[in-house]
């Protein structure tokens, strides 16, 4: 009986003490209004580029989201780049730790969930000749969240070159 009151207590402290962590009734898809991206670090070796980004839940209620986002890159006047082709992959390398893949996830308020662009700024070689016809310079990336139709802006400059590769989304694994 003891263990049973304590719990009740702690349950009624822990709400009380932290209501902005109370999981909605019934969650939905996380809504593009309701998240934000950010770009997080960067690293670049031999010619490939990973760009990690973050997005998170900046609303008071949890939302489920993960899978894939969907990615559209944009010019310096704004216009789509048709040709920036993008490839959804799960990870770069394979012995690379593999973030844990979900078709959702439950995302809580001020939590972030992550995913890496892969390319590369060097020009692909056909045969003996550079083929500078696949580089692109992005200058902002449309990302649309899963289940969503309306898409964040986030800057992203810089020259890519041939398949711009794309990790579904996955919770941030602590060390990184």
């Amino acid at each position: 009986m003891r263990s049973v009151i304590g719990s009740v207590f702690f349950a009624a402290v822990s709400v009380f003490v932290f209501p902005r962590f109370c999981l909605a009734a019934n969650p939905t898809w996380c809504r593009t209004a309701e998240l934000s991206v950010r770009p997080l670090r960067a690293g670049a070796s031999a010619g490939t580029i990973i760009q990690m980004f973050a997005i998170s839940n900046r609303t008071s209620t949890s939302c489920f989201l993960g899978g894939f986002p969907s990615l559209q890159a944009l010019d310096s006047n704004k216009k789509p780049l048709p040709h920036a082709v993008f490839h959804r992959v799960t990870g770069i390398l394979p012995q690379e730790p593999q973030p844990q893949i979900r078709a959702r996830f439950l995302l809580e308020p001020g939590r972030e969930m992550w995913f890496e662009l892969i390319s590369s700024d060097e020009a692909p070689y056909r045969g003996d000749i550079e083929d500078r016809s696949s580089c692109h310079n992005i200058d902002r990336l449309l990302i649309f969240p899963p289940h969503n139709k309306n898409a964040m802006i986030v800057n992203y400059s810089g020259r890519v070159c041939d398949l711009l590769r794309y990790t579904p989304l996955f919770l941030p694994v602590p060390g990184w």
